[in-house]
């Protein structure tokens, strides 16, 4: 493993611990990552996002992170389309800014119920980065979001790949109609074909497992184990 995500570091100490424990383990900050509320209808919140904002780049660049992944919100208060061309005019200028303090922006497509119809399939995703059309903004691939959403990943890939420049692993299984996430390579979704695309299109960023396991702690780490295990499996035969 050669580095990690690290989600919005802003209680008093927690930064100073986290870039300690970074310089004991040596890895690396693949994506610092963290939400705004730059789609509220309200003037004076999404001023106050904006400012949120910048001290999120400044946090990321404190800790060394080479990109931030941002969540803006809020969504499903409205119409999908409006708050889809509302999210590309807010992303347009945060990734100008992101630009100037050496910054990749990033953003996922998502699996929640009102993220989906805003930002959760390969046609929304391909229309934001097309409409921010900048070289510093790009598409963090997650491969369980779009079952989620009802899509096929791997044909989602194909469409969309030229703008990947992050992938978070995810996998899952259907239960009763929902998914339930599982260790990467457990599931449903056909990572060697996913694998085969990005190296096809000279992916060399990072492969970041995304594991959610409900329980204690040993059960988590066993899920990202069982993740690690099988992900080096599939690399090393591809």
């Amino acid at each position: 493993m050669d580095g990690v995500e690290i989600t919005r570091v802003d209680e008093e100490g927690v930064e100073e611990e986290v870039e300690e424990v970074l310089k004991e383990t040596g890895l690396t900050v693949a994506s610092y990552n963290f939400g705004v509320g730059l789609l509220s209808s309200d003037e004076g919140e999404r001023v106050h996002a904006w400012e949120e904002f910048k001290k999120g780049i400044e946090r990321a660049k404190a800790l060394g992170a080479r990109s931030v992944m941002l969540f803006p919100g809020p969504l499903g208060q409205g119409d999908p389309d409006e708050e889809r061309r509302r999210l590309i005019e807010a992303c347009r200028k945060c990734s100008e800014y992101a630009s100037k303090e050496g910054i990749q922006l990033t953003m996922e497509n998502v699996g929640s119920p009102k993220g989906i119809q805003v930002h959760g399939r390969a046609e929304h995703m391909s229309e934001i980065v097309e409409g921010v059309n900048s070289p510093n903004f790009g598409l963090a691939f997650d491969t369980g979001n779009f079952v989620m959403a009802g899509e096929d990943p791997v044909e989602a890939i194909g469409k969309l790949v030229p703008f990947v420049v992050h992938v978070h692993l995810k996998d899952v299984v259907r239960n009763c109609g929902r998914c339930k996430e599982v260790a990467v390579g457990e599931g449903i979704v056909d990572f060697r074909a996913i694998f085969r695309e990005l190296k096809s299109h000279g992916y060399e960023s990072f492969l970041s497992l995304e594991c959610s396991a409900p329980g204690d702690r040993t059960a988590k780490e066993r899920m990202v184990e069982l993740s690690v295990r099988n992900v080096k499996g599939m690399l090393a035969t591809e």
